[in-house]
């Protein structure tokens, strides 16, 4: 109890003054950097959800998207952003075709209860949007520490998403990902798709 209280106070002495910071040109500059590979697989009017978007600048951002965007952060500033904790989303299963995470996981108390309520948000083949910063030194503040792309894919593939990297970028200070989460269960008949363009692999495969 007193070492979760300690996280809250934490988390609030870093997010009040950056409350009223915008950060509409950094989603801005995610967004494009990662918008062909979201184009099809997020189409306008899916149902997206952004996790600690601190004000309504993200959500806005994603707004003019043609997405239909909900938000929720532990200190809201805004009625349209819920009051809610990553590691307990107040949403249902399988709700959102695509999640953003920016710069937030970093902060979660627990890493792997924020990726398994992560998952259980994300429709099965939905979209995970994790954006972190690179290196540092944990703190009570920024909790985990991510230096490669496999840092921000494990703990999702812990929590059962079957994530396949779709597109990722490694920036000096930051790691951007985009992840397709594939929940079929362990064991369950998949699907396969093969290009075969090659005659001779065509027959071999056929054989």
């Amino acid at each position: 109890m007193i070492v979760r209280a300690a996280y809250l106070v934490a988390q609030y002495r870093h997010a009040r003054p950056k409350a009223a910071k915008s950060s509409a040109i950094r989603t801005r500059a995610h967004l494009d950097a990662v918008g062909p590979a979201l184009a099809s697989a997020v189409p306008a009017g899916s149902a997206v959800l952004s996790i600690g978007p601190r004000n309504i600048d993200e959500v806005q951002a994603l707004d003019a998207e043609g997405w239909i965007v909900s938000a929720v952060d532990l200190f809201p500033t805004h009625p349209r952003i819920h009051r809610g904790d990553m590691e307990r989303l107040p949403y249902p299963d399988d709700r959102f075709g695509l999640t953003w995470v920016s710069h937030v996981f970093e902060h979660a108390y627990s890493q792997r209860r924020a990726a398994r309520e992560i998952v259980r948000v994300t429709r099965p083949d939905g979209m995970l949007w994790i954006a972190v910063p690179r290196g540092g030194t944990p703190n009570p503040h920024d909790r985990w520490r991510f230096d490669t792309v496999a840092d921000v894919v494990r703990p999702f593939r812990e929590a059962g998403g079957h994530p396949v990297v779709a597109w990722s970028q490694e920036r000096p200070s930051e790691l951007r990902v985009l992840l397709r989460l594939d929940k079929t269960p362990r064991g369950a008949p998949r699907r396969m798709l093969v290009a075969l363009t090659d005659p001779r692999m065509a027959r071999d495969w056929a054989a």
